[in-house]
């Protein structure tokens, strides 16, 4: 399959093993088996425009198995269901009144925007991870857990050092990624296990799927492991 791809863009990988692919060259998402076949796909159609002003299109993929495609050139949005049928184009409306609702921290402490990110888990519950400390010389991050419709949970604080990439989040354990390893913390932010893969790197993807950890190295290959041994 990747060698009838013009350009990868975005991939998903759902829990029971599905893959998202996006084709960036060809404004198409492909929906593939777990063993790489393809099963449905479908394109952007804009009358009377060429595709192609469109450039690269972001992946964004909800709890119901539904996804949202968008432009980041023309700022459009196009909505589909989970077998690909498209619903139509969405607004940023409804994105800009749920960024406003998580504007500060459980604790009432302000975000600042460009500094937390948010990582999602299958059944729709979220956490938001500080990327750097703050102040600078703190530490440890701070992260703040959410359920399905954005009520917080509470709060702990993460290692500041050394430094990881946080990739995924299945509900329970966040997954943090450094050179060589993906590491598992639990809600008090405690490393709870190691799973040593070589080529790990901060462009890797990390898919709670199947039990395990679906992994993407943003070439061609996706490999399932287990989930890394509590220690």
């Amino acid at each position: 399959m990747p060698g009838q791809l013009l350009g990868i863009g975005e991939v998903h990988v759902y829990p029971d093993g599905r893959i998202l692919v996006v084709d960036d060259g060809r404004q198409t998402v492909y929906g593939l088996s777990p063993d790489g076949r393809r099963r449905w796909q479908t394109s952007i159609k804009e009358k009377g425009r060429r595709r192609a002003i469109l450039s690269e299109l972001s992946l964004r993929v909800f709890s119901t198995g539904g996804f949202e495609l968008s432009s980041f050139s023309s700022g459009e949005r196009w909505r589909f269901a989970e077998d690909g049928r498209a619903l139509g184009k969405t607004s940023s409306e409804h994105r800009a009144q749920w960024r406003h609702k998580l504007d500060r921290c459980p604790n009432g402490d302000w975000m600042t925007g460009h500094r937390e990110r948010k990582l999602v888990a299958p059944d729709g519950r979220f956490v938001m991870v500080e990327e750097r400390p703050r102040p600078a010389d703190a530490s440890s991050l701070r992260i703040a857990w959410y359920d399905s419709k954005g009520k917080p949970e509470g709060m702990g604080s993460l290692p500041a050092k050394p430094r990881y990439e946080f990739a995924a989040f299945d509900g329970n354990l966040l997954y943090g990624l450094r050179s060589g390893e993906i590491v598992a913390f639990d809600r008090s932010g405690w490393p709870t296990g190691r799973l040593p893969i070589t080529g790990v790197s901060s462009w890797t993807s990390v898919f709670p799927s199947r039990g395990g950890l679906a992994v993407f190295d943003h070439r061609k290959l996706i490999v399932w492991y287990a989930s890394p041994p509590r220690r």
